[in-house]
Formats: structure tokens, sequence, C-alpha cells
């Protein structure tokens, strides 16, 4: 099986064919495939065994918000604070953390602004700019001002969702 299918089973959140390609054997045994199938016990064991690429377990922990897998998002998130602690302050100041992953499983704009965070908190600004701007309120929490005040600072996934966002803001404006 092709990477590229795997990766667009995740993207159209086709939970079916996951666990059909899981029953079949097809799909590669890593971390993220683990949470998009909510298997919290095979989560642990690959955090056990290789938990400490945050590149990874972030990755991961996006792709169980997306499946709405809140107990293994919890866990990852869990994971994520521990290998960096500046996302634990940012968590902490926003939110409790269970609060915290429900409102990132609840909230889907990314998905359509087809946006790739690199991160949790990353994820979680570019959904209160992406409401923001759906809602018409161009006030943004104090938060996001490290999204766009500093553009280079972000990925250009980041900018890719935030002109989205203005171009969607624009057509709202307009008659």
């Amino acid at each position: 099986m092709t990477p590229s299918v795997c990766q667009g089973l995740i993207e159209s959140r086709a939970t079916g064919l996951l666990q059909l390609f899981e029953r079949k054997g097809l799909l590669p045994r890593t971390l993220k495939f683990r949470a998009a199938l909510g298997d919290r016990g095979a989560v642990r064991a690959s955090l056990d065994e290789n938990g400490n690429d945050l590149s990874a377990v972030n990755e991961a922990f996006l792709c169980a918000c997306r499946f709405e897998h809140e107990a293994v998002a919890s866990l990852l998130l869990e994971r994520s604070i521990a290998l960096d602690a500046e996302l634990g302050k940012h968590v902490g100041g926003s939110s409790d953390r269970l609060a915290f992953v429900k409102y990132l499983i609840e909230q889907r704009s990314l998905d359509f602004a087809h946006a790739t965070p690199a991160g949790p908190w990353q994820a979680f600004v570019m959904e209160q700019v992406m409401r923001a701007v759906q809602d018409g309120d161009l006030t943004m929490p104090s938060h996001t001002e490290d999204i766009t005040t500093a553009p280079a600072s972000i990925s250009s996934s980041a900018h890719a969702a935030r002109v989205n966002c203005c171009s969607l803001n624009e057509s709202k404006l307009s008659p």
C-alpha cells in the first residue's frame, strides 16, 4: 500500500476504511495510525518504545483530535507537554488540558483550510483565528498575536490558512 493512500485515509477521516485496512494488516504501525484508530493501548506502547520524537507525537495528537479520540489525544498531549515545556505553559494559560483537547476535537475549520499546523498550540491558535474570521470578529485574543504579527515565525501552512481566512473575510464583506 502506498503511503499516499494511507495518508488519504487520515485526511478524509475514513474511519471504516482505516479499520478495514487495519484488520487486513495494510496500515503502517506508526504512532499516527494508532492514534487515528483510537487504540490507546497501542499508542501507550508506542510512546513507551519511542515516544521522544516531538514531531511524531504532535502529529499523532492532531490525528487523534481529527478522529475525536479524546482519551488518546489527552495521552498524547501529556507526552507533548513533557517533551515541550513551552507548550505546557501555553495550554495552562489558555484553559485546562481537557478543555484544550475538546476544543481541538470540536473545531474543524483547519480541515477546510487544508492547514497542517506544526503542533498542538499552533493548531489551537490557528483554529481561534479561523473561527474569529468566520464569525466576523476582527478583534483577536492576545495569544494569537504571535501568528498575526510575525509571519516569519509561522509555517507556510499556517500562512496559507491565514490567507484563506482573509479571503473568507473579504468575501463576507463584499456585496
